[in-house]
């Protein structure tokens, strides 16, 4: 299956964003006795924020004459996803008895795919040819 830029932009914005989405809610904190902390219980509110946002500000981004100021507001949401993901990754791995869990590589995941997002999206033309 060929994917064009345009579907490989929408399918990494849309889905990088889902991803996220849903991670936020998974549990991002795995300890001793199967006890699992949801995302929610601390900056997974955040990023679960930011995957309402950054959906928006792609949505809006990637229509034929858009503000040059969405795709700026994608970035930035974006930056601050991976910046909250990397953070609790050597946050909850440099603890003794927990463990990262599986709700935060879901939502590491889909920041990945928001960064592939920003990278098309910079390629991406500005306007649509006139027919």
């Amino acid at each position: 299956m060929n994917l064009t830029r345009a579907q490989a932009l929408l399918l990494t914005g849309y889905g990088g964003a889902a991803l996220v989405f849903v991670g936020s809610l998974m549990p991002w904190v795995t300890g001793p006795f199967g006890i699992a902390v949801s995302g929610t219980s601390g900056d997974g509110v955040i990023t679960l924020l930011l995957a309402l946002i950054s959906l928006g500000s792609f949505a809006l981004a990637v229509r034929p004459n858009r503000a040059a100021a969405w795709p700026v507001i994608f970035t930035i949401v974006t930056v601050l996803c991976c910046a909250i993901t990397v953070y609790e990754f050597v946050h909850i791995s440099s603890t003794e008895f927990a463990g990262v869990g599986s709700g935060l590589v879901v939502v590491a995941i889909g920041s990945i795919a928001l960064v592939g997002a920003v990278v098309l999206l910079r390629k991406a033309p500005t306007s649509r040819p006139e027919s």
